[in-house]
């Protein structure tokens, strides 16, 4: 455990150096269909507010059909979340679960 526990002080350390840089990027939490303008909460807690969407890996519209939308939670009521399928992740990371979609926002549903 001493090595996870090495990483992890690490990674804190790299992120209190990107927050003190002023370089740290805060998700935006989507309240909306994605599309070309959505509506965002940011900060954290605040109200959302309507923006236009510059980014979005929503390239053919279908994050927001209903048939895509059931085939995803088919998908996690069957599979459970990516951590749920390999359990090694999270030993590996030394936590005790990795979050589904890591990499991406966090949509409201």
């Amino acid at each position: 455990m001493a090595f996870a526990d090495a990483v992890r002080d690490g990674y804190k350390r790299e992120l209190e150096g990107l927050r003190s840089a002023g370089i740290f990027k805060t998700e935006r939490f989507i309240h909306s269909a994605q599309a070309a303008d959505i509506e965002v909460e940011f900060p954290a807690g605040s109200a959302p507010n309507r923006v236009i969407n510059m980014c979005a890996n929503n390239y053919h519209g279908l994050s927001s059909r209903p048939e895509v939308v059931e085939a995803a939670h088919d998908g996690l009521d069957s599979r459970g979340e990516e951590s749920q399928v390999d359990p090694r992740a999270d030993s590996y990371a030394g936590i005790d679960s990795l979050p589904a979609g890591a990499a991406g926002l966090c949509p409201a549903a």
